[in-house]
């Protein structure tokens, strides 16, 4: 358990820009931080920051901003994939809110590679975590912050035949599958900068609940108390004072 507000050692902007394609980018820190040091421009990728990879140390290493972007040719995708299963002492995460396009893809399910998705809301949660679910990965995971309303994971549509109707019967009447299978992972937290939205402490609760009842890892990265982020785990309510990683293959 850490007990900073970081789960990875190391991160790597691979790709710089970007562009804004749901709620969550609303007050997007890459974007701005961009805009503050007037490196505004294209999205690049940057293929010499392969290098940073490597490291004598096994490290959980972040990919920050979006590989799937479209901007991002398939063959530097392919590119980083394979450099990622080279370096396979490290746990590589590779965050997206484009997971369309990384299940067309069909990139081969590498031991050290997790792949996540951004759901901020019920809405990104419905329209996300099913196509998470059918795409080749070792390790799947949610990154649900920033955290902007309540999610309900158990009302997620059935992962096998996408159907959105009485999401409160279980089987699937249609396919008779289940309606979700859970990643392996959930991470969670508050908005943070200047004009952070509202996170309520009891929909990072009702997450954490969720979480436990079906015995997956959540990490409970930063929460808004007192009209402030706090990331000081210790001044954390006791009961979400969690911040769990499951152990890399």
């Amino acid at each position: 358990m850490r007990k900073h507000g970081k789960y990875w050692d190391r991160g790597i902007t691979l790709v710089s820009g970007c562009d804004r394609v749901s709620e969550a980018c609303e007050n997007c820190w890459a974007l701005s931080m961009e805009k503050r040091f007037k490196k505004n421009g294209p999205v690049t990728f940057h293929a010499d920051r392969l290098d940073k990879l490597k490291s004598r140390k096994s490290l959980v290493i972040s990919i920050w901003n979006d590989l799937f972007h479209k901007a991002v040719s398939t063959s530097d995708i392919y590119r980083a994939w394979n450099a990622f299963e080279l370096f396979d002492s490290h746990t590589i995460l590779v965050l997206t809110k484009r997971i369309e396009r990384a299940k067309k893809m069909m990139l081969p399910a590498r031991e050290n590679i997790w792949l996540g998705v951004t759901a901020e809301n019920q809405k990104r949660a419905d329209e996300r975590i099913p196509i998470l679910l059918e795409t080749p990965a070792a390790v799947r995971f949610l990154s649900l912050e920033p955290l902007l309303g309540p999610v309900d994971l158990e009302i997620i549509p059935c992962w096998q035949c996408n159907t959105p109707d009485n999401v409160d019967v279980w089987p699937c009447p249609v396919c008779k599958g289940r309606r979700f299978t859970w990643p392996s992972w959930v991470i969670v937290g508050a908005e943070s900068g200047p004009r952070r939205r509202e996170c309520k402490i009891e929909w990072v609760e009702d997450i954490v609940r969720q979480c436990q009842s079906a015995g997956v890892p959540v990490f409970v990265k930063q929460l808004s108390i007192n009209g402030k982020v706090e990331k000081d785990m210790s001044k954390f309510p006791e009961h979400l004072r969690i911040r769990q990683i499951p152990e890399a293959k």
